[in-house]
This record gives structure tokens, sequence and C-alpha cells, in this order.
């Protein structure tokens, strides 16, 4: 059994999904058979290069109606157990990000990559870290067992940069137009940062043991 997560990092509901379906994932008798695989996508391909205070960004990209979409996925959020601060948050674009997750699955395989994926999340929204700076995803790719030196020289180069955009590329042509995005043994698919429960009933599908899961 395989699950494909369509995630961005910048995106305050992937964070949300990922509690959640981790949550679904311990509750779960059989995730030892699951393969969990995340997919790059890009909410905002154009996000600046160099990082600038978050709700700055969002107020160029929504108006007046910024703070209270932070407001409300920072409540939202806590009800998880995460603590998001935007205040201190950092926007910023996110393909290198998705370059070292490429890279921490080809090198270490899927575990480490989920693992990973976890810390630029709490990175990124709670710590107010720069998520496409090299130096910084070395140091929170060598807490994860990764050669910070060679992290930071791939992603100074150009390596990889290609293959990810083609994924993001593909993703799309997949017909994945947001994230968070659950495809599932490459049959069924959940939209959204969903309950629990619509989790567990995925994954109870995949193994055999209930009807296919509503999609949304």
């Amino acid at each position: 059994m395989k699950v494909d997560i369509y995630s961005d990092i910048a995106c305050p509901w992937c964070y949300i999904g990922h509690a959640r379906f981790e949550r679904a994932l311990e509750r779960f008798d059989g995730a030892d058979r699951i393969e969990v695989r995340y997919r790059p996508y890009q909410l905002d391909p154009g996000a600046p290069a160099r990082a600038e205070p978050m709700l700055g960004y969002l107020a160029r990209r929504f108006g007046g109606q910024a703070r209270a979409m932070a407001d409300r996925v920072i409540t939202i959020a806590r009800g998880e157990g995460i603590e998001m601060d935007y205040e201190r948050g950092l926007a910023v674009n996110t393909l290198n990000a998705h370059r070292l997750l490429a890279l921490a699955e080809r090198e270490r395989g899927v575990a480490a990559q989920r693992a990973l994926v976890a810390r630029l999340f709490a990175a990124h929204f709670s710590e107010g870290r720069d998520v496409g700076d090299p130096h910084t995803l070395a140091e929170l790719a060598a807490e994860n067992g990764m050669d910070a030196a060679a992290v930071e020289a791939y992603l100074e180069s150009e390596a990889g940069t290609a293959e990810v955009r083609e994924e993001i590329a593909a993703a799309r042509r997949l017909g994945v137009q947001a994230v968070p995005t659950y495809l599932l043994d490459d049959r069924y698919v959940i939209e959204g940062a969903q309950p629990v429960e619509l989790f567990l009933h995925g994954f109870e599908v995949m193994a055999g043991d209930a009807p296919r899961p509503a999609t949304t």
C-alpha cells in the first residue's frame, strides 16, 4: 500500500493535514505496510527568492483579509497541537525545500523524507526559519542525519531543479490543483486537511476492509 502526498512547505493546510494524517497512521493497525512519499507542489511558484516577512507577503497577495486568514489557520493549527507564528514567519520560494526533500528520498529513503517534511514545516511556520536558504536547509537536513556540507553544495548548484519542476508539472497534468492532495494506491484521492477519520477510512479501503472513501 502506498500514499503519495502532494504538498508545499509554504501551505499551512498541508501542515495541519500532516498532523491529522500522522495521527491516523498511528491509529491504523497496518501502518507499517503503508509507504508514504511526499511529492512537490508550489502554491506560488513566483514567491520571492529572498525571504521576507510572511504577513507583508500575504497582505500583497490577499489584501485586507490576510490577517484574518492567518488568525484562522493559527487557531485551527493550535487545536492540532501546532503553534504557528506568523509574526516571525518568513515567506520565501519553496523550490529549494522541494529539491532537498527529493534528495533526502533519493539518498535515505521515504522514511527520512517524511521526517524531514515535519522538520521543515516546524521551521517555516513555528520558528521563523528561512526554508529557501541553502545554509538553513543544510542545517535542518543535518538534524535528520544528512551531511550538511554536501547538502548545501547541492542546493547552491542547479542539481535536481529541472527534475523537481517536472514533477510539479506532472502533478498539474495529473489534475492536482490544490494541496494537500493524497493519492492512495494510485486510485483514490483525498483533498484537503481532512479529519483523522477520513484518512483512517482511506487506509481501510487500501487494505480492502472498507468501501471507497469519500473525496472532496
